[in-house]
């Protein structure tokens, strides 16, 4: 019993070697012919399939065959490894005997057609054709006609495996997006919007004043809301410059010399350099517009009437400048100094200390310079444009020194309001501000300008902001309630004059700094300093 046991044992690991090594013909081998194993020159074929070539090659010389092999296309067996062989493994071969082997290559590669702008029929064709599988999505284009193939998963002419999936993604033609609605929004939100649903944006560079949209909102779009066009289009906006002044600058600020004025959120203003800067009270960005050159004097009376910013220097002329520093002209050529000089809707009103004829006289011409025509024979100082008519006193008249005049803006109508002699004239809509001859301040209504209410104030520069009279007593600035009370000192006034520029109060400093201040005297900024 134990005998049998040893032989079965035996026999196993010779059946196991017969798959893993060459064997003589002396070895034991069950199922081998006695005849064959009495042959000394036969050798036992090796087991090399899936080995890879270099071990096959090895294990089948070392036992004294002659190895040839093929190659195959395999989607089972890894490349270099051996597929099959044309021996069986245990047959018994004589020495130098040839083995034909056959080596895996791997999977197929096929290079990839251009798929590109196909037909998904002939897409799907030509993928089949070669052995590949076809996974199909659909996205909008701009640029590839509906049904045709955009894009595909591997580059045309790149190597894949034979059998693998390529995706292609087919047109659905461009996209269709209904147009919002931006009008009254300001640019960043418009901006926001239309980037959101898939537009874009060019704003156009056009300056174009509105008394119904704010500075910076959209005042217009070239495409209506509503619309339905393409995804990516542009939609080209206008951005309201916010509301035009019809008249370039106060009254007040204009005999103080007229050295700022203000236009939406911008305050303009002149340097003693002979410069003009704009600056945005809301962002803080200062921009200087214009340099005069070699003027001793300097630059003065500034207005700003729509996209124009006028001025004059000093025996040169009047000049103009766009809001933007473009474009600069002169208007017209003078050798004095103007002591006053306003732009009114289409018109320039000034006076001088000289004239062709005789100086202050009042004259009016359009604002490109032309139709220059004198409208008062009367020596006028202290002008006020209000409404349609014009307000001035005339030094010399026929009744008296200093009588207050109105007349309409051509001239025409000329009526005397009050007789008596007064140093100051200021109006603000239907308030008129008067200062008699002992400086003292009195109020009137426009329609009875003869009724004059003494509001216990004495100073100098008057002018108005909200419900409050800005003044000059000394050297500080004060203001008051319309009726005269509440009196508060707002600021020392250490160098020239202020000036009220929107809802700013604008002065020269020392070394004609120039600062800022909100109506209360609050929020001191020095906005240019030279």
């Amino acid at each position: 019993m134990k005998k049998t046991v040893s032989i079965a044992l035996i026999i196993m690991i010779l059946s196991i070697c017969l798959f893993t090594s060459c064997s003589n013909s002396d070895a034991i081998v069950p199922n081998v012919p006695s005849q064959t194993l009495q042959n000394p020159d036969k050798i036992i074929v090796p087991n090399v399939s899936g080995q890879t070539l270099a071990q096959a090659l090895q294990n089948i010389e070392e036992c004294g065959f002659i190895v040839e092999w093929s190659e195959k296309f395999s989607f089972t067996v890894s490349k270099s490894v051996v597929i099959s062989q044309n021996i069986e493994p245990g047959t018994m071969l004589e020495k130098n005997s040839l083995v034909s082997l056959v080596i895996s290559a791997g999977i197929e590669q096929i290079a990839v057609p251009n798929l590109r702008e196909a037909t998904l029929e002939q897409a799907e064709k030509d993928l089949s054709d070669l052995g590949f599988t076809v996974s199909t999505t659909y996205e909008y284009s701009d640029t590839v006609e509906k049904d045709l193939v955009v894009s595909q998963s591997v580059v045309f002419g790149k190597d894949a495996d034979k059998n693998s999936e390529i995706q292609i993604v087919v047109s659905k033609g461009p996209e269709f997006l209904e147009v919002p609605k931006l009008t009254g929004k300001t640019l960043e939100e418009a901006k926001s919007i239309l980037s959101s649903v898939g537009f874009k944006i060019d704003v156009r560079n056009d300056i174009v004043f509105s008394n119904t949209v704010n500075e910076g909102s959209i005042l217009s779009q070239d495409t209506d809301p509503g619309k339905i066009v393409k995804k990516n289009s542009v939609i080209s906006v206008v951005v309201s410059a916010g509301k035009s002044n019809t008249v370039g600058n106060t009254a007040a600020n204009l005999f103080s010399r007229g050295k700022a004025s203000a236009q939406g959120n911008w305050i303009y203003f002149l340097t003693d350099h002979s410069e003009i800067y704009k600056y945005n009270v809301k962002t803080k960005e200062k921009i200087e517009l214009y340099s005069h050159p070699s003027t001793y004097w300097g630059l003065h009376q500034i207005n700003v009437v729509g996209e124009w910013v006028y001025f004059y220097a000093e025996n040169e002329g009047i000049f103009k400048v766009r809001i933007d520093g473009t474009d600069a002209q002169k208007i017209i050529n003078h050798r004095g100094m103007f002591m006053y000089m306003c732009v009114a809707d289409e018109y320039i009103y000034y006076y001088s200390d000289y004239s062709d004829i005789s100086g202050y006289r009042l004259y009016r011409m359009k604002i490109d310079g032309s139709d220059r025509e004198k409208i008062s024979d009367d020596h006028c100082r202290e002008i006020n444009i209000a409404g349609d008519y014009i307000y001035y006193y005339s030094e010399y008249s026929n009744m008296t020194i200093s009588c207050l005049y109105r007349m309409k803006r051509d001239g025409s109508e000329k009526t005397l309001l009050n007789p008596e002699f007064h140093n100051g004239l200021y109006i603000d809509g239907n308030d008129v501000y008067i200062l008699d001859g002992q400086m003292l301040l009195h109020k009137s209504d426009i329609s009875n300008i003869l009724q004059l209410t003494p509001l216990n104030i004495q100073g100098t520069y008057i002018n108005t902001l909200g419900n409050w009279i800005y003044y000059v007593d000394g050297f500080d600035l004060y203001r008051v309630e319309r009726d005269g009370t509440g009196k508060m000192k707002i600021s020392p006034i250490t160098h020239y004059s202020y000036f009220i520029a929107g809802d700013w109060i604008v002065f020269e400093g020392n070394r004609f700094e120039i600062t800022i201040m909100k109506p209360d005297g609050s929020e001191k900024t020095i906005i240019h300093k030279n």
